[in-house]
């Protein structure tokens, strides 16, 4: 008994040393595993949400007892948010509620619902489950694990800007992709879905800088409702926009008028930027986008001593400053158009955040060319600023540039 020994100081500290680097090694090794088992769950839980509300649906349309959420009869699309922030219609309340309801198992917190008026959940549609967040692609649903998720639809500090705007940062920007460009005016027309296309968007790709590789633009829908008494087109029926600016590397083109002088005589039609978007970058477009483009007839403000407003026919035009929400004397056209819907909601800060664009691939906000000649000026034309409120500048300064056309069939 007097000869047994104990450990010794040495190999004690071995031992932990020891423990602590298979801990260090284990425990990233198991959380790891954990968050995939959570992923996995979630993708699990996700499908089978699909699939009850499809199955709801379809049920709902058989008249089965139990099963009372109607869908429009007309050909269309319903975007469902299970967000009471963004507001319900009560159809789509009443499916999530019902789904609820009904589905065992993990739900998710929130969710982004794509569907067609035959029951069909689409595209598009994205979910979170807490932490975790994905989009269904029409056949599987990736889901990813993220502690920082956003909410979906949530707007996001805009740290770009020097007065910290809040601007909107959506995340559905390509929920239409699955859809052709036929069946989006074929949705417009459809008065129970044509308000929920405001704000959502399409992605194309185009070789805007002429360097032989496309970029991928995202184009919203700003404007599905028709005019009553304007006279200019470029606010009736469905309206379209580059939600972020071109990505022009030829700072002439980001110019109105290439004359020095910055004169803005004979406004909108008259304007170099007119004949470039017309020309070299509606060439540019996919064909098929190209083949839904109709030729719009755009009123556009007069310069300084000139006393009637322009008219020209546009397949590509700038919006005017009544079509983003300004209401300035200066824009000698603001009684021949309206806003547009998209830019119609929301006040104040809200308004200025749906005004603010970004440089191409960057978050960096910028200003942005309108066709509003100033009436006041004999060089100016309107602008919106980096922090969306109304500004002008002489025909000759560079810009961003976000055209908008109208699609529709003959």
């Amino acid at each position: 008994m007097k000869n047994r020994k104990g450990f010794t100081l040495i190999e004690l500290l071995a031992v932990i040393v020891i423990l602590a680097i298979i801990a260090l090694i284990a425990v990233p090794v198991i959380l790891n595993m954990i968050g995939k088992a959570k992923v996995k769950a979630s993708e699990a839980s996700a499908l089978g949400y699909i699939d009850a509300v499809e199955h709801y649906i379809g049920l709902s349309q058989a008249e089965a007892p139990g099963y009372d959420v109607k869908m429009p009869s007309s050909k269309g699309i319903i975007i469902c948010y299970k967000k009471e922030i963004l507001g319900w219609n009560e159809l789509c309340r009443e499916l999530f509620e019902a789904i609820d309801a009904k589905t065992k198992g993990k739900k998710p917190t929130e969710a982004v619902m794509v569907i067609s008026s035959g029951g069909k959940v689409l595209s598009g549609s994205q979910f979170i489950f807490n932490n975790i967040k994905g989009t269904y692609n029409g056949k599987s649903i990736e889901l990813v694990e993220n502690s920082n998720t956003s909410q979906l639809g949530s707007n996001s500090s805009n740290n770009a800007t020097s007065n910290n705007i809040v601007t909107y940062n959506l995340s559905y920007d390509n929920i239409l992709d699955e859809i052709d460009w036929d069946t989006i005016i074929e949705y417009s027309k459809d008065k129970d879905v044509s308000q929920d296309l405001i704000g959502t968007g399409k992605t194309i790709t185009m070789d805007v800088n002429g360097d032989n590789e496309n970029e991928t633009y995202h184009i919203m829908v700003v404007n599905t409702s028709e005019c009553t008494t304007e006279t200019s087109e470029s606010a009736c029926g469905l309206v379209l926009q580059f939600k972020e600016l071109l990505n022009i590397t030829n700072d002439d083109d980001k110019k109105m008028n290439l004359d020095w002088t910055g004169t803005n005589a004979g406004g909108w039609p008259a304007s170099d930027m007119h004949t470039y978007l017309n020309t070299t970058i509606y060439n540019k477009l996919p064909s098929d986008l190209k083949a839904v483009i109709i030729p719009t007839k755009t009123i556009s403000g007069h310069e300084k001593d000139v006393s009637a407003n322009y008219t020209s026919v546009d397949k590509l035009y700038l919006l005017s400053s009544k079509e983003v929400g300004f209401n300035v004397n200066y824009d000698s056209a603001k009684t021949e158009t309206r806003k547009l819907d998209y830019y119609d909601a929301g006040t104040g800060i809200d308004a200025k955040a749906k005004r603010v664009k970004y440089n191409y691939g960057t978050t960096k906000a910028n200003s942005w060319w309108l066709r509003s000649a100033h009436s006041n000026s004999a060089s100016g034309f309107s602008k919106v600023n980096a922090g969306g409120s109304s500004d002008n500048n002489g025909a000759f300064v560079t810009n961003g540039v976000a055209p908008s056309f109208r699609i529709g069939t003959d």
